[in-house]
C-alpha cells in the first residue's frame, strides 16, 4: 500500500496520533488524566479523517471498571478501570487507569491504528458522506 492511498500525497506517511507516555499520578489529579486521555482520543479521531461535526455518529467512548485478579470467585471491582474509543464499529485506542501499591494512579495509552485500518476507515466515512449528501439533494 502507498503512502499515497492513505495520506493524499506521494511519499508522505500518514501522521498518526502521539501516544501519550505512561505517567503515575496522586488520585486527586484524575483531571490530569481525563485531559490527556481525550487530548490523545480526538487525536486519533483527526487522524482517522472524522470531523467535530461527525463524531457523535461514528465513534463513541466505553469506560468500564476492572475486576480484582485475586478475587475472581466473588468478583469485586476494583477501582481499575480501561476506557475505549470505538469509531466505525472498531477499537481504535483506549487508556487504561491502575492503582498501584501505594494508592496512585498509573495511566496507560494505545491506539490500533494501521495504514489498512485507516484507508478502510476514510473510505468508509467518505461513502457515507456521499450517502448522507445525495439524501439531501
Amino acid at each position: 500500500m502507498s503512502a499515497e492511498s492513505i495520506s493524499g500525497r506521494v511519499g508522505v506517511e500518514p501522521r498518526y496520533p502521539q501516544v501519550p507516555e505512561s505517567f503515575v499520578v496522586d488520585p486527586m489529579q484524575n483531571e490530569f488524566i481525563n485531559d490527556v486521555m481525550n487530548t490523545f482520543f480526538l487525536d486519533v479521531l483527526d487522524c482517522m479523517g472524522i470531523q467535530e461535526d461527525e463524531r457523535g455518529r461514528f465513534a463513541s467512548i466505553h469506560v468500564r471498571g476492572m475486576y480484582s485478579q485475586y478475587s475472581r470467585a466473588e468478583k469485586i471491582e476494583s477501582n481499575d478501570r480501561i476506557t475505549t474509543l470505538t469509531a466505525l464499529n472498531r477499537v481504535v485506542a483506549l487508556a487504561f487507569e491502575v492503582r498501584t501499591d501505594f494508592n496512585y494512579i498509573q495511566a496507560g495509552f494505545a491506539h490500533f491504528l494501521s495504514p489498512e485500518m485507516l484507508q478502510e476507515c476514510r473510505q468508509s466515512i467518505r461513502g457515507i458522506r456521499e450517502l448522507v449528501t445525495d439524501d439531501m439533494v
